[in-house]
């Protein structure tokens, strides 16, 4: 073999190893991350009425506002129904935008309604849902809280409650975190600590943080592909310590609401997507 030959089938020597600067991560500031992801949030604590209450009251069960204006679902003045089964749907909540100023709503809407269909044979049901909920978002055209009375008795079986309306302010929950925010909180606080202010308040509520029972759900617009906001949660279970003095826990909730195995419903929205996407994810122990 000539020499040039030979040199060019000669392996090239491996490369002379550079020594590389380790690489910097920036201290977590947990106050300031405090700061950045605190969200406000109001309780909705349900205080069972001790007499009909206006159908232009937020509350829960009872009897609804059904006069509404620009009502994209068609309810105004009557009842709605399951548009899968067809039965009368059962009132759960409604709040108006006046008592929680902070409730996401889409232009010229001021009023929120959940509704129900406990219908064991819905073909929603059936699909695997374990409940099908029913979200309105509407102009109610109310001026002030004693604008209607009762209207409706179809499709009432949630124990009227007025609502005690707390507002607070959460930070998410702390599995929720990075690794090195997580690290950093731990080298910090300690276990108690990080359960007690890093969790999401449990109960229904308006806004903050989903208290999930379970893994993380937090869905993605069916739509735009986008992570969707959280609207509010519905739980039949608001046995909790209290929430101030005056407010006693309760042994079960006076709403009287049993979604499964005392589960929760979450409720989340894009806003970016015209109408208005809302989605439902429950979670039960």
């Amino acid at each position: 073999m000539a020499l040039f030959d030979w040199l060019k089938s000669k392996p090239d020597p491996d490369p002379p190893v550079v020594a590389q600067a380790p690489k910097v991560v920036a201290p977590v500031d947990i106050a300031a991350l405090g700061k950045r992801l605190r969200l406000p949030a109001t309780l909705l604590v349900p205080c069972k009425a001790t007499g009909p209450l206006p159908a232009s009251e937020s509350k829960f069960g009872g009897e609804p506002w059904l006069g509404l204006a620009g009502d994209e679902t068609g309810t105004a003045g009557r009842w709605p129904h399951c548009p899968a089964c067809q039965v009368p749907l059962t009132f759960v909540l409604q709040v108006f935008q006046r008592d929680v100023p902070t409730l996401p709503l889409p232009p010229d809407c001021d009023l929120l309604q959940v509704f129900l269909c406990e219908e064991s044979e819905c073909p929603n049901v059936l699909m695997g849902q374990s409940f099908a909920f029913y979200v309105f978002c509407a102009a109610s055209g109310v001026d002030s809280a004693d604008a209607q009375e009762a209207g409706s008795e179809e499709g009432g079986s949630v124990t009227e409650c007025a609502l005690r309306l707390q507002t607070e302010s959460e930070l998410p929950s702390y599995q929720d975190l990075g690794t090195a925010e997580l690290a950093a909180l731990e080298a910090e606080l300690d276990d108690a600590a990080i359960d007690a202010q890093w969790r999401p308040r449990e109960g229904s509520k308006v806004g903050g943080y989903p208290a999930f029972i379970q893994d993380n759900e937090h869905p993605a617009c069916n739509q735009c592909r986008q992570p969707m906001q959280f609207l509010l949660q519905i739980c039949s279970d608001e046995r909790q310590p209290p929430r101030s003095a005056d407010v006693a826990p309760f042994e079960f909730a006076p709403h009287e609401l049993m979604l499964g195995d005392l589960g929760t419903a979450y409720f989340f929205a894009c806003h970016a997507c015209a109408p208005q996407v809302v989605d439902t994810v429950f979670q039960t122990g």
